[in-house]
């Protein structure tokens, strides 16, 4: 239980990073959250996760792959 707590700490961590990388503040589109889970080796529901919690609207979204 603590191994994961750790790995989703470490997770939001990179992802906070990464949008801070890209100038992600409030807002990001679909396509470039697919392409950023790419470019990361992070997974699409880590970056929706991030997103959903930190309050960073994704616009324009492909096939309700985000929620």
């Amino acid at each position: 239980m603590v191994v994961e707590k750790t790995e989703k700490i470490e997770k939001t961590e990179k992802i906070e990073k990464i949008f801070k990388e890209e100038s992600i503040e409030k807002e990001i589109k679909c396509p470039q959250a697919f392409a950023m889970a790419a470019k990361y080796k992070v997974s699409k529901k880590a970056i929706s996760d991030y997103c959903n919690s930190h309050g960073v609207k994704i616009r324009g979204c492909q096939l309700g792959c985000f929620k």
